[in-house]
């Protein structure tokens, strides 16, 4: 399934909030039979700041990604 988050959300900032266990753990609740529906998803709660500073938090995190991806 592919998720295309809204303009008011970083989309690199989503991918990493969305891989956090508590997000796993959430998105496994709204699982049925095996399918997770579209509509579930509206139902995953993702805090998020206002976009420019999720901007700033995406960018240290992309960094540090980058700087575990060379060691």
């Amino acid at each position: 399934m592919r998720v295309r988050p809204k303009e008011d959300i970083n989309p690199y900032l989503c991918f990493v909030i969305l891989n956090l266990e508590n997000s796993k753990n959430q998105i496994k609740e709204e699982v049925n039979g095996g399918h997770l529906y579209p509509q579930n998803l509206g139902n995953i709660k993702i805090p998020l700041p206002p976009l420019p500073e999720q901007r700033k938090i995406a960018a240290i995190l992309s960094t540090v990604q980058e700087a575990k991806e060379k060691t």
